[in-house]
């Protein structure tokens, strides 16, 4: 899961769930203070460079598998 443990992860159709956990964290500095800080620290882990890279990294090792024609041959 992308979120870690950064935030929160909720039924989209839960609105019960959802509608107590933003009160609680209207009300609650720290919790919102500590997702923060989580949050932050957990983005760091991606980046437009680590993406890209992770995608080419991919598709060279499909290049064995493609028709000539695709490899640009």
């Amino acid at each position: 899961e992308v979120v870690g443990d950064g935030g929160l992860s909720l039924s989209p159709d839960d609105e019960e769930r959802w509608k107590q956990e933003i009160i609680r964290l209207l009300k609650d500095d720290s919790a919102r203070e500590e997702y923060g800080k989580k949050g932050r620290a957990r983005s760091e882990a991606f980046s437009w460079e680590k993406t890209a890279s992770g995608i080419i990294f991919d598709l060279k090792s499909l290049e064995p598998i493609l028709p000539l024609k695709l490899r640009g041959s």
